[in-house]
C-alpha cells in the first residue's frame, strides 16, 4: 500500500509580501525601499524635515497594524552619515574580535548600537529614569541612559542597503547633502557641553 505524502495535506506557507525596490517622491515626501516592508522616509511638514527608518508590521487584523520606527532630525541623520563607515566596519568583524557592545551617539537621546552575537544595527531612543538623574552634567558617553521601546533594528544587509541609498537620498532633499555635523560647529568643548544635540541631558547645567 502507498500513502499520500503528508506534505500534500499541509496548508501552503504564506509568504511575506515583498514590494519592488521603489522610490516614491513628491514635493514634501520621499520614500526609498530597504528590504521587505522597510523604508527610509523623508517628510517636510511646515518647513521642518523629519527622516524615519520604519517597518510596517501587519497583524491578522488590518485595523491593528503597528510600525517599528525611529525618527531622526537632519542633524541626527548627518551624524549617522558621519559614523556610517565605522558602523559598517564593526558589522564585518567576526568571532572573538567582536566587542561586547559598540554604541554611537546620533544626537539627542538617539543611539545606534551593535552587540556581540546579535547581527543587527539597532537605532533607538533612550531615556533617563528619574532616580538615575545626577545633579552634575551627564555627557553623551555617560550610559545611565536606558533604551526605550521606540526604535528599529536593521539586519546587516538592510544596513548595507541604507548606506548605498544615502547619497541618492540626500541628493534629492534640498540642503541635506551640504549639512555638516553639529560637532563641527562648536568652537570649543564648552560649546559642545551647552548643545542640546550633543549633550541632551546636561546642557542646561552649563
Amino acid at each position: 500500500q502507498t500513502s499520500s505524502p503528508k506534505a500534500s495535506l499541509q496548508p501552503p506557507v504564506k509568504k511575506r509580501f515583498v514590494p519592488r525596490r521603489l522610490v516614491f517622491m513628491a514635493a514634501d515626501r520621499l520614500m526609498m525601499h530597504l528590504d521587505n516592508l522597510r523604508y527610509v522616509v523623508w517628510n517636510n511638514v511646515d518647513g521642518k524635515d523629519t527622516i524615519r527608518l520604519e517597518d510596517t508590521v501587519f497583524n491578522d487584523n488590518p485595523n491593528n497594524s503597528r510600525k517599528k520606527r525611529i525618527h531622526l532630525n537632519t542633524a541626527q541623520w548627518v551624524d549617522l552619515r558621519m559614523y556610517a563607515d565605522q558602523i559598517t566596519t564593526v558589522t564585518r568583524v567576526e568571532g572573538s574580535a567582536q566587542e561586547d557592545e559598540r554604541r554611537w551617539h546620533l544626537g539627542g537621546n538617539v543611539y545606534a548600537t551593535i552587540k556581540k552575537g546579535w547581527p543587527f544595527v539597532d537605532f533607538r531612543k533612550f531615556w533617563i529614569p528619574e532616580d538615575c538623574i545626577r545633579k552634575d552634567c551627564m555627557l553623551p558617553g555617560d550610559f545611565q541612559v536606558r533604551p526605550s521601546k521606540h526604535g528599529i533594528s536593521l539586519t546587516y544587509e538592510e544596513w548595507y542597503r541604507l548606506t548605498e541609498l544615502m547619497e541618492p537620498f540626500e541628493s534629492t532633499i534640498p540642503g541635506l547633502k551640504e549639512q555638516q555635523s553639529c560637532l563641527m560647529d562648536h568652537a570649543n568643548q564648552m560649546g559642545m557641553l551647552r548643545c542640546s544635540h550633543c549633550n541632551p541631558n546636561g546642557c542646561s547645567t552649563w
